[in-house]
């Protein structure tokens, strides 16, 4: 199922010295997800079990403080989401919701 997203993979600064063999090698190492708009893909205060790649679509981080939810902004296809978390070992800070149709690699 890593048909058409080496690409995407290959426009990020972090993979943009891979071949589409690399890139295709990193897509089947994990797990694509296709996640439609209003999924959340984070809770704040989840455990830090992976990482993403946001390979499509668009997702917010947010935190809701005393009833009022703010978001902190959106992100772009092209970035890793949940890293922090997961080299911390600490809860995640935020939550990420899906704003436009999203693949992500997993």
């Amino acid at each position: 199922m890593t048909e058409g997203y080496e690409s995407a993979l290959m426009a990020s600064p972090l993979f943009s010295s891979f071949t589409e063999d690399g890139a295709r090698s990193i897509l089947a190492s994990g797990e694509i997800i296709q996640l439609e708009a209003g999924k959340t893909l984070f809770e704040e205060g989840g455990a830090p079990d992976s990482v993403v790649f946001l390979l499509t679509g668009k997702v917010e981080a947010f935190v809701v403080r005393d009833g009022a939810e703010r978001v902190f902004g959106q992100m772009d296809a092209g970035i890793l989401i949940g890293e922090l978390a997961v080299l911390c070992e600490a809860p995640r800070a935020a939550s990420v919701r899906v704003i436009d149709d999203a693949s992500v690699l997993r």
